[in-house]
């Protein structure tokens, strides 16, 4: 068997990737070489860039629900020569690292933003805020 595809297929169990075509790009000489990166941020925050190479500002849904951000992007036909319906990119980011950690607090009592812009989706997830008041 392929050692790729053996590689591809025990990422996909660790459900640390949720696809197969996320591999790194084999050509890029400097810069990140994967689809994605996820950098935590203090205070259970989160950035999270996505490659949606073709896909415009405007063809961008996020969406926030309790435990999870969800992302919709697709490549529109511009003009009536282009072939296909197009490419659709879609996941989603989950707030707790593993099936078996304890539910965290609601991602919506953090501010959620994001902009699409020269092929890359970035999300931020703000930290929460402190309940604590300093005066």
């Amino acid at each position: 068997m392929d050692r790729t595809m053996d590689r591809m297929r025990s990422i996909d169990r660790t459900g640390r990737k949720s696809g197969r075509h996320l591999e790194d790009h084999p050509f890029v000489v400097k810069g990140r070489k994967g689809a994605f990166v996820g950098v935590p941020l203090p205070g259970d925050g989160l950035y999270f860039a996505v490659d949606i190479p073709g896909v415009r500002g405007d063809d961008v849904e996020v969406l926030a629900n309790e435990h999870q951000v969800k992302f919709y992007a697709e490549v529109k036909n511009v003009y009536e020569h282009d072939e296909g319906g197009g490419r659709v990119y879609l996941g989603c980011v989950y707030s707790r690292s593993s099936s078996s950690d304890p539910p965290p607090p609601s991602i919506l009592t953090q501010r959620v933003g994001y902009d699409a812009e020269f092929g890359v989706l970035k999300i931020v997830i703000a930290p929460r805020p402190n309940n604590t008041s300093s005066q």
